[in-house]
């Protein structure tokens, strides 16, 4: 008896041990775990993206004091590292100027982490709240067994687990859906945008920066969210082609609205997290502590 009561404990303790381990150690002696996690709910490493971070500035740093190039290792982070090898590539082969462009993309990724923060404690948050629940439900069972001096009927506690496991599985698939109708678009909008202001401010060509942002391709994607954002892009990059009209301010203009799109998707994705969270709570967890209760008063009615 003793042995199931620790037993059980021990397993969510592990558990919540293992999914808090750094990413280093999850890459190397768990590659294949990491890569599960990585791919099905998609967080994007921090530590890499402070890494690029901190490359950035030592290079804004060398360029006011040298005046030149070095030799810089980027940090592979989302579409930041492809973009900042272009800008990097586009400067030694033809000059293009550095300064202002640099602090845009150190702007860009400084907003993209506190973004991933935010969807990181998002998550996490769900998952501590079931995790106190099931707690509590359990030191519930254990001290109402040790006090009554009750048998523990094991197929009642197979089925409160599989109730509370279940119900975590379907918050991180509720979870990885939610996050994938309203905030999975906005990263490809956000690299296409960036990447126009990043290459233009670089004085690169009109063919050059189009054709390497690829923004072409997503403002020609229909989605009734953007279509007025896709529309004035397009728009404004034919002002640009036809008539050579800088597109710096306007832009800009379109990320501001873009942010106000993703902060209206924002609220969206919460309000419909905390109904996930609630219809978790009560089909996987509250449900699970009534089962309990359910065969106490059984036992009682038995006896």
């Amino acid at each position: 008896m003793k042995t199931y009561l620790i037993l059980i404990p021990f397993c969510a303790l592990l558990s919540t041990f293992l999914w808090w381990l750094p990413d280093a150690f999850w890459k190397k002696y768990f590659d294949f775990f990491y890569k599960l996690k990585t791919k099905y709910l998609e967080f994007h490493s921090l530590t890499e993206a402070h890494e690029l971070l901190r490359t950035l500035s030592r290079l804004d740093g060398q360029m006011m004091t040298r005046g030149s190039l070095g030799s810089f290792e980027l940090p592979k982070y989302k579409f930041y590292t492809d973009l900042a090898q272009r800008v990097l590539d586009y400067a030694r082969r033809f000059g293009s100027p550095l300064g202002h462009t640099i602090k845009e993309m150190k702007d860009a990724l400084i907003k993209d982490i506190a973004y991933e923060k935010k969807l990181k404690k998002e998550f996490s948050s769900g998952l501590v709240q079931f995790l106190l629940v099931a707690a509590i439900t359990w030191g519930f069972c254990f001290f109402s067994i040790y006090l009554l001096k009750l048998k523990i009927i094991f197929g009642v506690f197979l089925l409160m687990m599989g109730l509370q496991i279940a119900g975590t599985l379907l918050f991180i698939f509720w979870f990885y859906r939610l996050r994938l109708k309203y905030l999975a678009r906005f990263p490809a909008i956000y690299s296409a945008f960036h990447s126009l202001l990043i290459l233009s401010e670089a004085g690169l060509s009109v063919r050059v920066c189009l054709q390497e942002s690829a923004i072409m391709e997503l403002i020609h994607q229909k989605d009734r969210r953007f279509h007025f954002l896709f529309t004035y892009a397009h728009e404004l990059i034919e002002r640009w082609q036809q008539k050579g009209v800088p597109i710096k301010n306007e832009l800009k203009g379109l990320l501001e609205q873009t942010k106000e799109l993703e902060e209206e998707a924002w609220g969206n994705f919460l309000r419909f997290l905390a109904a996930a969270k609630f219809v978790v709570l009560c089909l996987g967890f509250l449900s699970a502590y009534f089962v309990y209760i359910f065969s106490l008063f059984n036992l009682f009615l038995i006896e």
